[in-house]
């Protein structure tokens, strides 16, 4: 909720980035597309607006979160690829 207040007052992006361990040594670096809010001016319903930008978060993770498991559950290791 802090970034999604953050990114709400100050105009800045919230930029998804997950650092994922895959072996003992090997990290990889995924990085998402930002999510943009609305200025404080835009908005008429700013507590719908935050959790509007928490939604679209949590999309995010839950992806993620369904792409790490599926590689994990047939024993794959992860590709590097930016945008999962």
């Amino acid at each position: 909720r802090g970034a999604a207040i953050f990114a709400q007052k100050t105009g800045a992006a919230i930029i998804p980035v997950f650092l994922i361990r895959e072996g003992e040594d090997k990290f990889v670096l995924s990085i998402h597309e930002p999510i943009f809010a609305k200025l404080n001016h835009e908005i008429k319903d700013k507590s719908k607006e935050i959790l509007d930008l928490m939604r679209e978060y949590l999309r995010v993770v839950e992806k993620k979160n369904e792409i790490l498991s599926l590689f994990s559950e047939v024993g794959l290791a992860l590709p590097f690829v930016r945008n999962v």
